[in-house]
């Protein structure tokens, strides 16, 4: 996997925010060869004047250090906007992703009004910490029949696919940042079509026989109809759910009814504001700043034109019933 780097303009701010706390550059350069050693002087006002890159690790680490919990940082290739499915080479750029996710997750957690808004066009990973093999059948889908990757060339669904290195640490890495996300309050934007992409792409990859067995497809169904019964719980809570005996971060869920037609997070607190607009499975941007506040606007637009659930039955009875019919077309179809 190649060196991420950090972002030049980012290292910029960032060394300019160390310097900040002392006296002079020199000052700040001789503490950071305290904490750091092992770097040359040099190379340290190299860094420091923006002339030199460092990798992102250790620019995280800077971070962590003198407490700049509020800077944004991200990798060069990272700016603003990025498409993660254009790319010819997957693989690092999802290891990017979840890292920059998890920091993101992380670093909101600690920060003061932290709020996230997610709309849903169609299922995201976030509900999949149970349900691995669900998870595992939209990695499949995207890398062996969309991207159609080499290294999967022909790979069924199936025991070797599950147990592929690179499928396995996805999921930890994605499981990781879903206990980030149940840990911090939200109000969500749900659809009773929802899981129509979904159980679209199971019937395509049955079409052509990318199942290892027919006990997969409907594992995968029935993953789907136990899926409903807990977001019906989590519903009824008005939490995010964790596990069975544990509950996460207080929620509100609203019912946009498809007028919302994709997938976002937008994470707001006092101190950070990020919005990621999913279009489909690792295709995605990641906006900073003013953006993600007018993103935010965009979808509380559409607040008076959704039901609340939970709080109002009629209106939550009304949306699961709708979403379960939905699901059973598509599983009889």
């Amino acid at each position: 996997m190649p060196v991420m780097r950090v972002h030049m303009p980012v290292q910029k701010a960032l060394f300019n925010a160390v310097t900040q706390r002392f006296s002079n550059q020199s000052s700040a350069i001789r503490d950071y060869l305290k904490q750091f050693p092992g770097c040359a002087e040099s190379t340290a006002r190299s860094r420091f004047n923006n002339t030199i890159a460092i990798e992102y690790e250790h620019g995280m680490r800077i971070a962590a250090h003198y407490g700049l919990h509020d800077l944004h940082i991200w990798p060069e290739g990272w700016p603003e906007t990025h498409f993660l499915i254009e790319t010819s080479s997957m693989e690092p750029d999802i290891d990017a992703y979840l890292h920059m996710l998890n920091d993101d997750l992380l670093r909101v957690r600690r920060t003061e009004e932290a709020k996230i808004y997610l709309t849903i066009h169609e299922m995201p990973l976030f509900l999949l910490k149970k349900y691995r093999m669900l998870a595992a059948f939209l990695l499949y889908y995207t890398f062996v029949i969309d991207c159609r990757l080499p290294k999967l060339k022909n790979v069924a669904f199936g025991t070797t696919f599950l147990s592929h290195p690179s499928i396995q640490k996805w999921l930890d890495n994605c499981r990781d940042a879903l206990h980030n996300y149940q840990l911090i309050e939200g109000v969500e934007y749900w659809s009773p079509f929802m899981f129509n992409h979904i159980l679209a792409k199971l019937r395509a990859a049955d079409r052509i026989g990318s199942f290892e067995n027919n006990s997969y497809y409907t594992q995968i169904q029935n993953d789907v109809h136990s899926l409903i019964g807990d977001m019906e719980n989590m519903t009824a809570a008005g939490q995010k759910l964790i596990g069975p005996e544990k509950q996460g971060a207080a929620v509100r869920i609203f019912n946009h009814d498809g007028l919302l037609n994709d997938t976002s997070m937008v994470v707001q607190s006092r101190a950070i504001h990020l919005a990621y607009v999913e279009h489909g499975l690792l295709n995605l941007h990641r906006y900073c700043s003013k953006f993600a506040d007018q993103y935010l606007n965009r979808i509380e637009s559409h607040s008076d034109l959704c039901s609340e659930l939970g709080r109002r039955p009629h209106s939550t009875t009304r949306f699961f019933d709708q979403l379960k019919r939905n699901v059973d077309m598509q599983c009889s179809v």
